[in-house]
């Protein structure tokens, strides 16, 4: 994000009234670069996880978190350069930890609903990938899920995505408990097998 020099001068003049406790000028900061920051996030989100995640909530929540600590002095700024950083920081690092806690959840939903190793370690795999590689990985195991037989993704959709145990799963598509865990398995593994296949690309095979 570019301003002119009159530009820059206005923007840190608006963060010296905000220090000096002017509520006016925190509506007129999230005015000018708010719609900014909220496309950067929202790209950062990507399509699968904006279903999940809101771009405006990190948004907002960032801009409260500047406010606060700038009427507490704890930033300064020569140029608005350093202003657009700051902002895009805070908001990624309230992003990664959106990501974190929304599959952390997942993950203990997981837990509680089967005791299967294969699930719970597929769930970690994900967890805890970067928020940058996330999305990368979600649409990653939705491509994969999409080769798998109807019978393979509807077991892996309703335990994955829906949340339910291998026991609901075998009740409510009349397959056998045993059937449905190791299908389970199978799908599993393939989806880890990719995950690690693309990371292996990626990094030369080190």
């Amino acid at each position: 994000m570019t301003l002119d020099n009159g530009q820059d001068r206005r923007a840190t003049e608006i963060v010296d009234l905000i220090e000096n406790g002017d509520h006016d000028a925190v509506a007129v900061l999230m005015e000018r670069f708010g719609p900014w920051l909220e496309k950067a996030i929202d790209r950062k989100i990507g399509a699968k996880l904006s279903r999940r995640i809101d771009a405006e909530d990190i948004v907002q929540s960032t801009f409260w978190s500047f406010v606060k600590r700038t009427s507490n002095s704890e930033y300064q700024f020569e140029h608005t350069g350093a202003l657009c950083r700051l902002l895009l920081t805070i908001a990624d690092n309230k992003l990664q930890r959106t990501i974190r806690k929304e599959f952390a959840q997942k993950r203990d939903i997981r837990r509680e609903a089967t005791r299967d190793a294969a699930s719970v370690d597929l769930a970690d795999d994900i967890w805890r990938r970067t928020a940058d590689d996330l999305a990368d990985a979600v649409d990653e195991v939705a491509a994969v899920v999409d080769e798998f037989s109807d019978r393979d993704a509807e077991i892996f959709r309703r335990h994955y995505f829906l949340g339910k145990s291998t026991a609901q799963i075998s009740t409510e598509l009349g397959w056998s408990l045993a059937t449905v865990k190791r299908r389970l398995k199978w799908a599993v593994a393939e989806i880890r097998g990719r995950l690690q296949t693309d990371t292996d690309q990626e990094t030369g095979g080190e």
